[in-house]
């Protein structure tokens, strides 16, 4: 297995209670176009910039996102990182003792795992199994 499981930093989530505010905030601020919005499950609508950007709305009073926000408030939720192999990039945080209590399979070309953040210093590490890079798979 190699020592070097992330090839690098994908993208960021941010977690927001209105995605439309938040849109219209960080265009006017960083001058970027979105996708979207885009709807990966039931309760969660989100949206890419071209820097690398993703906000996070969850449409129901209760989920993930709903409940981080309620615990911290909004803000910095994950950091997206791309890995070539996910099994792989799972065992070897089970190897250093990194929690890992959500992975799953979101489409054909993307699988996702995160870590606890009470073993990564607060901070969700989302690992992603792309195909294609985010751009190609949500076009911006």
């Amino acid at each position: 297995m190699s020592t070097r499981q992330v090839e690098r930093i994908d993208h960021i989530h941010i977690a927001v209670k209105d995605l439309k505010k938040a849109v219209k905030l960080f265009s006017s601020i960083m001058e970027t176009k979105w996708t979207g919005p885009i709807e990966p499950g039931p309760d969660i609508i989100t949206t890419f910039d071209s820097l690398g950007l993703e906000l996070l709305q969850q449409t129901m009073s209760r989920g993930f996102v709903a409940d981080f926000i309620e615990r911290r408030g909004e803000g910095l939720f994950s950091v997206g990182l791309k890995v070539s192999n996910l099994d792989e990039a799972v065992a070897h945080l089970e190897e250093k003792g990194v929690r890992v209590p959500w992975k799953g399979v979101v489409n054909e070309s993307l699988k996702v795992a995160m870590t606890h953040p009470k073993d990564t210093y607060g901070v969700h590490l989302s690992y992603w199994n792309m195909k294609n890079a985010l751009p190609l798979l949500w076009p911006i």
